[in-house]
C-alpha cells in the first residue's frame, strides 16, 4: 500500500485521536464503572464521549474548515496504559492548534485529580517508505492511566483544502457509548455526504436551520468496537463512519464546484497534470527508440518500456504539500532515476507517447481503501497512481511499483478497483481494473517418492506462476546461498520436520515473463511407519490450509487474501519391492463458486499417484461464505489424515 502523507489527512488513522470530537455531551443516569466493565467485559478501554464538529465557512474567496475535536476515554483496566501514548499528525493542509490534554485519576480519597499533558514532542514525520514528508506528528503521552482514569483530549484542526476533509469513524477499535459528528454550514455552501459500514437508519440524524445556517448532526450510542482480525481488511470496510464533501459554495456572487460528481472532481484531479510533460526530452526518446526499435507489436513495445522503468526507476515516496498530487516532470525522473508512483506513472506514460501508444494518468485506490469514484467524488478514493495503456483496443494497467509485476498483470493491491483515467483536459474514463483469474497464478509441486526403512527420499519439480511467483521472488533475491536455502527450506518443507532440502536449482527467477521452475531433491526422516509386514504411509506431505479454519462464534470480519490461485500437489510413489497395495483412501472432492479442492489417488503398475488441487476464487471470504470454507477446510483435514497401506 501506499503509506503516504496527504492520506494520513485523507483517511482517519484508526487510532485513539483519529477521529476525536469537540465538546462533552450532556450525560444522564451516567453509569458506574463496574456496571460498565460488566457490560464491556474484557475491555481494556471504552469512549465515553467522542466527537467531531466542523464548521465550514466562506472567507474572503475561499471556503475554509475548522474542526474542534473531543475524546474522553474511560481506562477499564491498569492495562490499559497502552493507550497512553498518543499522535497527532499535521502538515500543509492541516495545521493543529489549541491543544488540551489531561488525565483525571482518583485519589486515595477516591476523587478525582487532574494532571495536564505539559511536554508535546513535534517531529518531522517519516514513516514506513516515505523518503521526504511535509507532515509532522505531534506525540504525547497521558500521565498516570490506570483503572478508572479518564483520559480527555481536546484540539482544533483548521484545514486549509476543502476538498480534503477526513472521514468520521463513529466506533473504532474499541466501543463507543457516545458518538455524534456536526457539520455546520452557510446556506450559500451545499454538502453530500455517504455513510459506509452500517446502515444510514442506524445513525439518529437532524437537520436544524438558524437563519443562514444549516446544521447536519448524526448521533449513535452504545457501538462495540472492531477487533482486528488476522487477515481481516481493512477497518474501512466494516466500522461505521461517513465522508462529508462540500458539493459547491457561492463565493462573490457566483457558483464555484468543488466535490460534485466524478466530471468536477477529474477537473481537480487534472489541474495537478495537466501542464506535466509538455516538453521534449532526446535523452528518453533515445531510450524509447532503443527499446521499440524494429518492433511493430504494440504489446511488446509497451512491455519493453515497462520493464525498462521497473528496472531502472527506484521507487521513493515523496510527500509535500501539493506535491503529494503533482507528477514530477518525466525528465527529472529520467535524470534521477528515483521516484514516487505518480513520477513512474510519469515517465511511463511519457516514454509510451514516443513510441505513439495512447496512454493516460490514472488514479486509484488500493484494496486498502473500499470506496469507489461513484460513489465517494472525492481524493479520499484515490491513494495510488499507475499509467493504463490502450493497446489494441484493451486496457493494460501498468503499475510499475511492482518491481517484479509481470506486464499484462496489475499489482494485486489493486485488483478490482475503480480507477479513473486522464484521457485529456476535459475526458477521463472510468474502468474495473480486472481481478487476476486463478489459473495465472498456478502452483504446481510435483515429487516422485520412495521408501528406505522410514525415510522417505524425493525429488521434485515446483512451478510458479503469476503472484503466486512473487511470493518466492521478493525473498529470493539478492539473498546470499545460505539464507536463499533457508527460504527455499520454508517454503518446500514436507512431511515433518525432519525435511532435509538436499539439493535444488532454480530456472528463470528474474525473468518475469516465465514462470519459475525449481527441481530439488530431499528426504523426510522418520516419516514412513513400518509394522510387521506393513508400512503405513501417509501421501499428502503438504497439507496446504490444514489450519485455515475460521472460528465462526468470536469471528466477524472477512478474511482477505492477496490474490485467487490453483494450488496442484503431486506425489508419485513407487510401491517398495515385495509389497502390495492394501489400503487406497477414496477420492474426494469440495467444490463451489469460491473455493474447493479435489484429492485423487491412481494405482498404475507398481507405482501409486496423489493428486491434488485446490482452487481459491475470490479475493474476501465474507462471513457468509464461512460456514461453507470450514466444511471445505474440514473435508481437506479429513482427506489429510488418511493413509495408504502396503502389505508383504
Amino acid at each position: 500500500m501506499r503509506n503516504t502523507a496527504v492520506f494520513k489527512y485523507l483517511f482517519v488513522a484508526i487510532t485513539f485521536w483519529s477521529t476525536v470530537i469537540f465538546r462533552p455531551l450532556k450525560a444522564q443516569n451516567s453509569p458506574t464503572l463496574e456496571e460498565i466493565k460488566k457490560v464491556h467485559k474484557g475491555e481494556l478501554a471504552i469512549y465515553l464521549k467522542k466527537s467531531e464538529s466542523i464548521a465550514i465557512d466562506i472567507v474572503h474567496d475561499s471556503v475554509i474548515v475548522t474542526a474542534d475535536n473531543y475524546a474522553e476515554m474511560l481506562h477499564l483496566s491498569d492495562n490499559s496504559n497502552i493507550f497512553a501514548e498518543k499522535t497527532i499528525y499535521e502538515s500543509k493542509f492541516v495545521e493543529i492548534s489549541d491543544i488540551e490534554a489531561k488525565t483525571l485519576s482518583t485519589n486515595a480519597k477516591g476523587k478525582f485529580e487532574t494532571t495536564k499533558v505539559t511536554h508535546f514532542n513535534t517531529q518531522n514525520d517519516m514513516g514506513g517508505s516515505i523518503f521526504f514528508d511535509d507532515s509532522k506528528s505531534i506525540n504525547f503521552v497521558f500521565p498516570n492511566i490506570k483503572e478508572g482514569s479518564k483520559s480527555i483530549l481536546k484540539y482544533k484542526e483548521t484545514i486549509r483544502e476543502p476538498r480534503f476533509l477526513n472521514a468520521y469513524f463513529f466506533a473504532e477499535h474499541i466501543g463507543v457509548i457516545e458518538s455524534e459528528y456536526q457539520v455546520t454550514f452557510s446556506s450559500k455552501i451545499k454538502i453530500k455526504y455517504e455513510v459506509f459500514g452500517m446502515d444510514k437508519n442506524q445513525l439518529e440524524f437532524t437537520e436544524t436551520k438558524k437563519g443562514n445556517i444549516i446544521i447536519y448532526q448524526w448521533k449513535a450510542k452504545n457501538l462495540k468496537g472492531f477487533r482486528i482480525e488476522n487477515g481481516s481488511p481493512n477497518i474501512r470496510y466494516y466500522a461505521p463512519h461517513i465522508i462529508i464533501y462540500v458539493d459547491e459554495a457561492e463565493i462573490k456572487g457566483q457558483q464555484k464546484r468543488y466535490l460534485s460528481n466524478v466530471p468536477v472532481l477529474y477537473d481537480f484531479l487534472n489541474s495537478f497534470v495537466k501542464d506535466v510533460n509538455l516538453k521534449d526530452d532526446p535523452a528518453i526518446q533515445k531510450v524509447v527508440d532503443s527499446l521499440t526499435y524494429g518492433l511493430k507489436d504494440d504489446a511488446t513495445k509497451t512491455k519493453n518500456i515497462f520493464y525498462w522503468v521497473q528496472d531502472h526507476i527506484r521507487y521513493i515516496a515523496f510527500e509535500d504539500g501539493y506535491g503529494g498530487f503533482i507528477p514530477r516532470e518525466a525528465s527529472a525522473v529520467f535524470q534521477k532515476r528515483y521516484g514516487d508512483c505518480k513520477d513512474m506513472a510519469s515517465i511511463l506514460t511519457f516514454m509510451l507517447k514516443y513510441a505513439n501508444i495512447p496512454a493516460y494518468l490514472t488514479w486509484i485506490g488500493s484494496r486498502h481503501i473500499p470506496y469507489t469514484f461513484d460513489k465517494n467524488p472525492s481524493p479520499s478514493s484515490a491513494n495510488h497512481m499507475i499509467a493504463t495503456a490502450k493497446i489494441n483496443g484493451v486496457y493494460v494497467y501498468l503499475d510499475a511499483t511492482g518491481i517484479y509485476t509481470r506486464y499484462g498483470f496489475p499489482t494485486d493491491m489493486i485488483q478490482g478497483k475503480q480507477c479513473l483515467m486522464a484521457v485529456n483536459d476535459k475526458d477521463f474514463n472510468k474502468e474495473i481494473v480486472p481481478e487476476i483469474a486463478p489459473e495465472k497464478n498456478a502452483r504446481y509441486d510435483s515429487i516422485a517418492i520412495s521408501i528406505l526403512g522410514n525415510t522417505v527420499f524425493g525429488k521434485g519439480k515446483v512451478g510458479l506462476d503469476g503472484y503466486s511467483k512473487l511470493d518466492l521472488v521478493h525473498p529470493l533475491i539478492a539473498k546470499n546461498a545460505t539464507k536463499e536455502k533457508e527460504v527455499l527450506v520454508g517454503y518446500l518443507e514436507k512431511g515433518n520436520n525432519k525435511f532435509f532440502l538436499e539439493n535444488y536449482a532454480i530456472k528463470d527467477l528474474a525473468d518475469r515473463d516465465k514462470p519459475l521452475q525449481m527441481e530439488y531433491a530431499f528426504k523426510v526422516e522418520d516419516y514412513a511407519k513400518k509394522i510387521q509386514n506393513e508400512i503405513y504411509i501417509n501421501l499428502n506431505l503438504d497439507k496446504h490450509l490444514q489450519h485455515a479454519q475460521l472460528d465462526t462464534a468470536t469471528r466477524q470480519l472477512p478474511v482477505e487474501r492477496d490474490y485467487k490461485y490453483n494450488d496442484k500437489f503431486i506425489v508419485v510413489m513407487e510401491i517398495p519391492v515385495g509389497y502390495q497395495l492394501n489400503y487406497v483412501p477414496e477420492n474426494v472432492t469440495y467444490q463451489n463458486d469460491l473455493f474447493g479442492f479435489s484429492i485423487n489417488y491412481t494405482v498404475k503398475n507398481n507405482t501409486i499417484t496423489l493428486s491434488r488441487r485446490i482452487t481459491i476464487n475470490t479475493l474476501l471470504v465474507e462471513k457468509p461464505a464461512f460456514k461453507a470454507w470450514n466444511e471445505m477446510v474440514s473435508a481437506l483435514s479429513k482427506a489429510y489424515k488418511e493413509v495408504v497401506v502396503l502389505k508383504k
